[in-house]
């Protein structure tokens, strides 16, 4: 199962959310420094109501280098809910 699917996208807001997490992986990727995504909008699905909860996340991308070489082998993917922070900042 990958992401898309465990974690289902809300229809009724398609935005950038995909290209925005593909961008900063890539980043990381390539210059082999950390990036941020301060604010992220992805809605979650309530299982109990099937309906689409409103949810904004902080992302923080860190490479794991190999030592010898340098390269990045893995890609620490950090998500900080802060959904209750962006609302009371839309009041």
């Amino acid at each position: 199962m990958n992401i898309p699917e465990a974690f289902p996208e809300n229809p009724e807001h398609l935005g950038t959310t995909w290209e925005e997490i593909h961008t900063s992986l890539n980043k990381v990727l390539v210059k082999g420094e950390p990036d941020n995504i301060e604010t992220l909008r992805y809605d979650m699905l309530n299982c109990e109501t099937d309906e689409f909860e409103e949810a904004y996340w902080q992302i923080e991308n860190i490479p794991i280098k190999d030592e010898t070489s340098g390269m990045v082998i893995y890609i620490l993917f950090i998500a900080r809910e802060k959904t209750t922070e962006v609302l009371e900042k839309i009041k």
